[in-house]
């Protein structure tokens, strides 16, 4: 396929080796389809707050959104053509005049547990400390397993590996897609999804563009797989239907079978001692209208006390 009369792409992505191993996925679709995009791709490196400050919880410091404002700040200026994200870290609301301009094919979105003597939760020692910042892996594992103990741990997936080998920890949680991403087998095991439901978005690469930029729109558009677009838009809708932030224990998952869309979602009380949880289906057609209704119903049974208590 010829390219529209693009001269060059500037693709804006974070430094760390998963942000590069993510976007060199998406350089790879853009190849398949168009075999001569690689002479005009230039991938510049966005430091961005998320990255510069790791000392603090996320949710201290302004939220998920630090891993992806500077990036679609330098798209608004015109520096970048496309900015590469995690979806998982991708606010419910877009900078105004940006959209999603398309996804890749979802990796696994389960989580691994990463740690040298258990190869599931109950087998924890009792006491364990689990390093994480994750409000929503906390309470997953705490309703799991009430005896873990908990440390912040951020930073990149190889930085957290370090510091488990030190042994600061017993044990942390990561996403499996980017453990696979970047081609590590750490020792542990993964977590069912009827016992830790992912972040949403989690498992998903997703492609920023301006919404005024028809040639790149129409670009992005040849490689957006529509299945992971249609669970992603469900997922969102929920994010937004809840107002959701970094002090929101919930998660989710959307799964189109043949044309129909299944999206499991909870929320957790801090603790973990109370979970409200929701299955809403549907055509896959009406995606993000399945994504409200669940975010409707779960405020619905979800006591304003535990609600009260995010905020």
């Amino acid at each position: 396929m010829k390219l529209d009369n693009i001269n060059k792409l500037i693709i804006g992505t974070r430094s760390s080796a998963l942000a590069l191993a993510q976007t060199e996925l998406v350089i790879k679709k853009l190849e398949h389809t168009f075999p001569s995009i690689n002479e005009i791709i230039e991938v510049k490196k966005i430091e961005v707050s998320g990255d510069k400050y790791k000392n603090k919880p996320l949710r201290d410091i302004g939220g998920k959104g630090l891993f992806t404002k500077e990036i679609d700040q330098a798209l608004i200026e015109n520096r970048i053509d496309i900015a590469i994200h995690s979806m998982k870290d991708v606010d419910s609301r877009l900078p105004k005049g940006l959209i999603i301009g398309g996804v890749i094919e979802r990796e696994d979105p389960r989580e691994f547990l990463l740690n040298n003597s258990s190869k599931d939760l109950k087998s924890l020692r009792k006491g364990s400390l689990i390093g994480t910042s994750s409000l929503r892996r906390k309470a997953q594992l705490l309703r799991t397993k009430p005896d873990l103990k908990f440390a912040e741990l951020r930073g990149n997936i190889l930085s957290r590996i370090d510091r488990l080998n030190a042994k600061e920890f017993d044990a942390t949680v990561l996403a499996y897609a980017g453990l696979k991403r970047l081609g590590i087998k750490p020792e542990g095991f993964l977590v069912d999804l009827d016992t830790m439901l992912p972040c949403l978005g989690q498992g998903i690469i997703g492609i920023n563009i301006s919404e005024k930029n028809n040639k790149i729109r129409n670009l992005i558009s040849h490689i957006n797989d529509k299945k992971t677009f249609k669970e992603l838009t469900s997922e969102r809708s929920l994010l937004s239907s809840l107002g959701a932030t970094c002090n929101t224990p919930i998660c989710g998952l959307a799964e189109i079978k043949n044309d129909s869309m299944i999206l499991r979602s909870e929320v957790y009380s801090l603790d973990g001692k109370e979970c409200f949880s929701i299955k809403t289906k549907g055509s896959a057609s009406d995606a993000g209208l399945i994504g409200s209704e669940a975010g409707k119903k779960l405020i619905d049974i979800t006591p304003s006390r535990i609600i009260e208590s995010w905020n």
